[in-house]
């Protein structure tokens, strides 16, 4: 104890009346060897509780005060002790002589020869002529934070087609989720002079902290959006495909994909089939364009009884005339569609018996692990187990704004063109999302200052450390316990997918956990299926649309839950009659 406190807690013990305890001395040590010491220690009667000191709060609270002021930076959120440790070792220095020079991986982005925008007026969901029979045709659609994706399923005949939008010349099979709205209230899906942006729909949507205000006007921008996607998919496969088709009468379904985890709330779930609904019913109406009002009578049109016809309890011929008891518009989880897509493909391997799938968004990281419980390549027996799952704001374009943020936080007072390099970042900051490659890593952002690595204030490791502790611990530590242990966890089959999956920082995510663990991930590289249609889709892009294929193949599967899993029944070498039959939702 320094002088200091020495001398308040003396002034605290005099302002009660009290003696200020002396320091006990110390006690002799008897010379005896040690265990002739032991022996009589050991003969002595115990020795009686030592009586607690009391002493004044004045006391306890200059105690308290001096171990909060020792507290290391290993206490996580003490300011003080970060910026300790940001003035002993900056984080950023500036390279002496050093100009700054834009990073040619972002300035690259703006080079895309494809559309900038789509406006869809009335489109006709029927040929015209007689007709021979009727096929259903699902259209499974991928709403994603920054990129929507379509694929329409022909599921009799296992036909699957990839509708190109044509907005990324890397890839075609991309629409920016992005809506347009004028002064006037039209609304367009993509960029053009006049039109506001509105982006990022899906990830504000599933903001615990938006207001109900924002919820129905979000709602409304995605019942507008999936208007115009769904209008264009119809014309697109209206005109590409009449001469297989034009004989047939054509039954439309929706199935839309939702994150798993945010399903459970019934809430939530409902405001999914809702705008969904509301969208199917804009795009066949007879508005030759779509406006925010528009958008929002027909959402609000959409009360819960018109949400159970379409979602199967009753028949509706307008959209779709089923007799099926799945309705028009099914919602699934997006994770659940990934895993069909894949297993789907001809490329599940038996035996691997865990699957450990990451699907990298641009907002989100959905991950499970999933066991397949009946095998089978029919329609109607795929059974899948999800030992764990989880859904957490840790998307590519989080990443992204997190590095930013570091940079602006961090950036040296000294360094060369500092106005010019906060400009840069601002605009990196409000870059098109849709079509965003980010760097490997945050010292790649900005070209003449260092960036320390070594400290677990650098913005890539405390990154990775969120992916530990969000994703490592409750998904793949969570099922390994649920299956007591497997062998099948020496060789994990893992998928690494979605738009964000290219940034190193989840491959590096993985190949920590197979370092460092009995977890050992081998990854797999998900490849086209033969019967998925998708001319000009680069080789290594089909998980950028595998939810979407997975969609298109319809609910012909179930799935059970970690939640729903009778662990008394677990059994490491057989997971069939450990299966509940429910629905998945």
């Amino acid at each position: 104890m320094n002088k200091e406190m020495r001398d308040k807690m003396e002034a605290a013990f005099a302002a009660a009346g009290k003696e200020v305890p002396k320091k006990q001395e110390a006690k002799e040590v008897s010379e005896a060897p040690k265990a002739e010491a032991r022996r009589s220690k050991s003969k002595e009667p115990k020795r009686a509780k030592r009586q607690r000191r009391e002493y004044p709060p004045e006391v306890k609270k200059c105690a308290i005060q001096q171990s909060l002021a020792s507290l290391s930076v290993y206490h996580k959120g003490e300011k003080k002790s970060a910026d300790f440790e940001k003035e002993q070792a900056p984080l950023i220095r500036a390279k002496a002589n050093v100009r700054f020079k834009p990073n040619n991986d972002f300035t690259a982005q703006s080079a895309s020869t494809g559309r900038r925008f789509l406006k869809e007026g009335a489109v006709d969901s029927q040929f015209s002529g007689p007709k021979m029979g009727e096929i259903e045709l699902i259209i499974g659609l991928d709403l994603g934070t920054s990129n929507t994706k379509v694929v329409i399923g022909d599921p009799a005949s296992r036909r699957f087609f990839a509708v190109p939008f044509d907005f990324d010349s890397s890839n075609p099979y991309l629409v920016p989720t992005i809506l347009g709205v004028d002064e006037y209230g039209d609304t367009i899906v993509g960029l053009k002079s006049g039109y506001k942006r509105h982006q990022s729909l899906k990830l504000k949507l599933m903001q615990e902290e938006s207001s109900a205000g924002l919820i129905s006007t979000l709602c409304q921008h995605l019942t507008a959006f999936i208007g115009h996607v769904l209008r264009y998919s119809i014309r697109w496969f209206m005109k590409e495909h009449k001469d297989a088709y034009g004989d047939m009468s054509l039954l439309w379904r929706l199935s839309i994909g939702a994150p798993a985890a945010k399903l459970k709330l019934k809430k939530l779930k409902f405001v999914f089939e809702k705008f969904a609904i509301a969208g199917c019913q804009l795009a066949l109406s007879d508005k030759s364009t779509i406006s925010v009002k528009d958008a929002e009578r027909f959402f609000q049109s959409v009360t819960a009884d018109k949400a159970a016809i379409y979602s199967g309890q009753q028949r509706y011929s307008k959209f779709l005339a089923l007799g099926s008891d799945e309705g028009v518009v099914v919602v699934v989880p997006e994770i659940a569609a990934q895993v069909v897509g894949f297993y789907r493909s001809r490329q599940w391997d038996p035996s691997y018996p865990f699957t450990f799938v990451l699907d990298v968004g641009a907002g989100t990281v959905d991950a499970a692990v999933f066991s397949l419980v009946s095998p089978s390549f029919s329609e109607n027996d795929l059974k899948f187990c999800a030992f764990s799952c989880a859904v957490e704001e840790l998307g590519m374009v989080n990443l992204h704004l997190r590095r930013i943020k570091f940079l602006e936080d961090y950036l040296p007072e000294d360094a060369v063109d500092k106005s010019e390099i906060r400009a840069y970042l601002r605009e990196l900051e409000s870059s098109l999302f849709s079509n965003l490659r980010i760097p490997a890593s945050v010292s790649e952002y900005i070209n003449n200052v260092e960036i320390r690595s070594d400290t677990r204030l650098n913005v890539d490791k405390k990154f990775q450390s969120d992916l530990s502790r969000k994703i490592y611990d409750p998904v793949l530590v969570g099922a390994l316990q649920k299956s007591q242990g497997d062998s099948g966890w020496k060789n994990l089959r893992t998928i690494i997918c979605g738009g964000g999956g290219r940034s190193p920082s989840y491959k590096k995510f993985v190949e920590n956990v197979a370092r460092h663990s009995k977890i050992k991930a081998i990854i797999t590289q998900m490849s086209k299926p033969s019967g998925l249609q998708a001319p000009g889709l680069p080789a290594d892009e089909f998980d950028r649309i595998s939810v979407a294929y997975g969609l298109a193949q319809g609910t012909y599967w179930e799935f059970e839950w970690p939640e729903d899993i009778d662990e008394s029944k677990v059994n490491a070498s057989d997971y069939t009659e450990r299966f509940v039959s429910k629905d998945m939702m």
